[in-house]
């Protein structure tokens, strides 16, 4: 298929080192940074989506959190016990509202 069509091999090329280059990115990140790390870069991710600029909220379970991260679901408990205690998010039936963004930026610290 390639032979036939040479810019479709250059362009399945491209994408399969995107698609590598992001698989590795993420790799390296989920096996260096901690869980609190990965959870708010998640967070600070998902906050850019249109889903969230509408809603204001991440309507995702600890479960789904923790499937997320790459962590277990105690562990996306206590950090967002920790973080709801701090006053930095507010936590509902899946659905977590961020309340201060700043801090939850100085929480990776």
């Amino acid at each position: 298929m390639c032979e036939a069509n040479p810019a479709f091999g250059l362009d399945l090329a491209s994408y399969v080192g995107d698609v590598l280059r992001l698989m590795c990115f993420d790799a390296e990140n989920q096996s260096v940074s901690d869980v609190t790390t990965r959870l708010i870069n998640f967070i600070f991710l998902y906050m850019k989506s249109e889903d969230y600029c509408q809603t204001q909220c991440i309507p995702m379970s600890y479960e789904n959190l923790a499937s997320a991260v790459n962590a277990s679901r105690i562990q996306i408990a206590r950090i967002c016990s920790k973080m709801k205690r701090l006053g930095v998010i507010d936590v509902g039936r899946r659905c977590i509202t961020i309340k201060n963004p700043n801090a939850l930026y100085d929480f990776t610290k």
